[in-house]
């Protein structure tokens, strides 16, 4: 065979070989998916607080009023506990009602009575904690929450990175958000501070929402969600890329929000969707469990692996060894 063949031949194989070295890896929350909230580090409340879906705290949860968990998200599997706790779980009564099953490594311990309707696996049990299920010693976490942390924070990173393809219009303190056309709609707010306005979503019936929101510290009071288009909650994320600090005051937000470095409060007003969050603080609060995020976020471009760089690299040296010598040989046959 000759040379040119063979190096047509390599060139072609170097080319083909591109497109699956860069293939791209499916975007999720991952073990965060299906849950009502999630909270990488502590989480502490001093009213009465209402969480509808599951919960996973990988810190210490506490609550000094009354707490209720009602009703648990289909898209969290029997197998996986409805209620995680990676530190100690402190109340101050309250209930959870069955079918969810509860984890906690650390102490569980209650000023009055509070009650697991179903089964409760824990690291040490105090006085008035009834558990009509079964109750376990001995609890290990499902997941590291160091680990969901890392991917949940280069996610958020990632999607702060997408090429916004909706139209965002302001008109005083309303912001209008259009996108058509796309399956994967993605808007850029310019601000991070929203009072006494609203934020009207319209973008295609089936399409994922990402709303990037930008700054360190963030908030939204006596602000309002709609959804005018095809579009709805369940399929909105708020990516909170750089905040730090996450406040709500007489909101309510409707679509999930990623804020893996936020440090989130809320007062007086409710989530509908999922919270994803550094650390949770506050007086009164709910979760509503309605609208858990179920878009499909795409793909992201990956990373070749080592060896996949050590083929291209080697195919190329190849192509240009044998392109030298045949620009050689031409040259000493010429001569």
């Amino acid at each position: 065979m000759s040379s040119s063949r063979i190096f047509s031949w390599a060139s072609l194989l170097l080319v083909l070989s591109i497109p699956s070295a860069f293939a791209g890896t499916a975007l999720s929350l991952g073990s965060a998916s299906g849950y009502n909230v999630f909270v990488l580090g502590a989480y502490g409340t001093s009213g009465n607080t209402d969480i509808e879906g599951a919960a996973a705290v990988g810190g210490n949860f506490t609550s000094t009023g009354s707490l209720s968990f009602n009703d648990m998200p289909g898209s969290v599997t029997v197998s996986t506990p409805s209620l995680v706790v990676g530190g100690n779980l402190s109340l101050d009564g309250g209930q959870m009602y069955s079918p969810g099953n509860a984890l906690v490594v650390g102490n569980v311990t209650s000023s009055s009575n509070f009650t697991f309707q179903h089964n409760l696996t824990y690291g040490t049990l105090g006085s008035d904690i009834l558990v009509d299920g079964t109750k376990s010693n001995g609890a290990s976490l499902p997941f590291s929450f160091s680990t969901v942390g890392t991917s949940l924070v280069q996610l958020s990173g990632t999607l702060n990175g997408l090429q916004a393809n909706g139209t965002v219009a302001v008109s005083g303190p309303n912001y209008t958000l259009n996108a058509t056309g796309c399956t994967l709609c993605v808007f850029d707010l310019t601000v991070g501070n929203y009072s006494n306005g609203a934020i009207n979503i319209n973008a295609p019936t089936g399409a994922t929402v990402v709303i990037n929101v930008p700054g360190a510290t963030d908030s939204f009071t006596n602000s309002s969600i709609n959804y005018t288009g095809g579009a709805t909650a369940s399929d909105t994320l708020f990516n909170f890329d750089a905040a730090t600090t996450l406040m709500t005051s007489g909101f309510t937000m409707y679509g999930s929000v990623l804020a893996p470095d936020a440090a989130f409060t809320g007062t007086s007003g409710s989530l509908n969707g999922e919270l994803i969050a550094a650390s949770v603080s506050g007086q009164s609060a709910e979760f509503e469990s309605g609208d858990i995020f179920s878009g499909n976020l795409g793909t992201a471009p990956g990373v070749p692996e080592p060896s996949t760089w050590f083929l291209m690299g080697t195919a190329l040296l190849a192509c240009l060894a044998l392109r030298t010598k045949r620009t050689a040989t031409s040259n000493t046959t010429g001569a």
